[in-house]
């Protein structure tokens, strides 16, 4: 790549280079309209997806045939333009989106639909100034009018091919993230589950309170496990005397992000010299998303802290006051507690401590903490696992998603200023 002059691209208007199509919801008073091959794009959907593989809900057939004109392809690009602007993504095949949603059927004589979509992602702060406000409605008609900048086809697909080796690299790791996870979970489910550790044959099955345990290990509460559990603290918006201290805060939606090797978009905020020194996280802790929840989606996802995660903020990381950070106590190693945790919710037998009210779900912390119950296996049998499922969660922290993200937004820009020739 070398410097450039921009004299070969030129303006168009979104609506130039592809048809415009803003989104709808059918009726959902009639489920036949969903639960079928089509799927359908909500805001959540984009989190964290360039390639939109998964999503919440689908189109039944039904549904898809009345809404038959708004049918994308695949490769087509979204954007969030209602409520939330600027969440992006691109379709893998035939879907549907809801209202908040504007997108772009890409004419390929005219543009390279991955071009388009780092287009997009630039295009966010901008749109965002129609009003000034974060929270803002894009309609279709402002969105087809919206001006980008252009070069020929060709420089189209280089500079995506440039952008897209980061972003295919992140996607491989949060593969392999994903992949050493499940290997701890299902070594988990084995041993502490089935019961069936090295050695299990010669080992005598008792009764308690849990069912058939080995002999040697015992149930306790989760609350006996624990040496320490906080709420979180969400801090003040500006420094002061009574809040001197900044601090990385670490929110539920958060957590998938640094799951998968970043530093999400945590905030920076200022909290008292106390609550920072209380409440600063350290190798070993466990987060609990203990608020803000849905109807579909419940409360209490969590994360293990490894030295890994902290290593990626300059300033002490804190979460949330809609979140409890726990220390245990060394009965149980804590990365088994989390383990168990992360199965609850993976089984969804989280759902037995959810309450729900006023369309947010809250975990029901107290109660967990009181009825959890944990089979808990002697020194010797814990000693010789959790160092090794803790590798793997570290492991799967460990790697370069941040650095190769920084170095895609350096780029970014350039290439979209046309400051470098490709």
């Amino acid at each position: 790549m070398t410097t450039q002059t921009k004299t070969t691209w030129r303006k168009v208007k979104l609506g130039e280079i592809g048809e415009i199509i803003t989104g709808k919801t059918p009726l959902t008073r009639e489920p036949k309209n969903f639960g079928g091959y089509f799927p359908f794009i909500t805001i959540p959907d984009l989190k964290d997806q360039r390639f939109i593989l998964k999503t919440e809900r689908t189109i039944s057939d039904i549904g898809a045939q009345k809404m038959k004109n708004l049918k994308l392809p695949a490769n087509a690009v979204v954007m969030s333009c209602l409520a939330t602007v600027g969440e992006t993504g691109i379709t893998t095949k035939e879907s549907f989106t809801n209202q908040q949603i504007n997108s772009i059927i890409c004419d390929p004589q005219s543009v390279d639909y991955r071009f388009v979509y780092y287009v997009f992602r630039r295009l966010k702060r901008r749109l965002q100034k129609y009003d000034g406000s974060v929270y803002t409605n894009i309609s279709k008609s402002k969105f087809a009018d919206t001006e980008i900048e252009i070069p020929s086809i060709g420089d189209q697909k280089r500079i995506a091919d440039i952008l897209c080796v980061f972003d295919d690299k992140i996607e491989l790791n949060n593969k392999i993230s994903r992949t050493l996870e499940q290997i701890a979970q299902a070594i988990f489910k084995e041993w502490f589950v089935n019961f069936k550790f090295p050695g299990h044959e010669k080992v005598k099955m008792v009764d308690s309170e849990l069912g058939k345990i080995p002999e040697g290990w015992e149930a306790k509460s989760w609350g006996e496990l624990e040496s320490e559990s906080l709420a979180g603290d969400w801090g003040d918006n500006t420094e002061s005397t009574e809040a001197p201290r900044k601090a990385y805060i670490l929110r539920g939606t958060d957590i998938p992000a640094l799951q998968a090797g970043s530093k999400g978009e945590c905030p920076i905020r200022y909290l008292s010299d106390d609550s920072l020194e209380r409440r600063k996280l350290k190798p070993g802790d466990i987060v609990i998303e203990i608020s803000g929840g849905s109807k579909g989606q419940p409360t209490g996802r969590s994360i293990f802290i490894t030295q890994e995660i902290l290593n990626r903020f300059e300033l002490p990381l804190v979460c949330t006051s809609f979140c409890r950070s726990v220390r245990g106590n060394g009965i149980l190693a804590p990365i088994l507690m989390y383990l168990h945790l992360f199965r609850l919710y993976q089984t969804k037998k989280i759902w037995n401590y959810q309450l729900q009210s006023t369309g947010i779900s809250n975990f029901q912390y107290g109660q967990f903490n009181k009825y959890e119950r944990l089979v808990i296996p002697d020194k010797i049998i814990q000693e010789k696992i959790a160092d090794t499922l803790y590798s793997y969660i570290e492991y799967g922290h460990l790697n370069e998603n941040q650095k190769l993200a920084a170095l895609r937004d350096l780029l970014l820009p350039r290439l979209m200023r046309g400051e470098l020739r490709v």
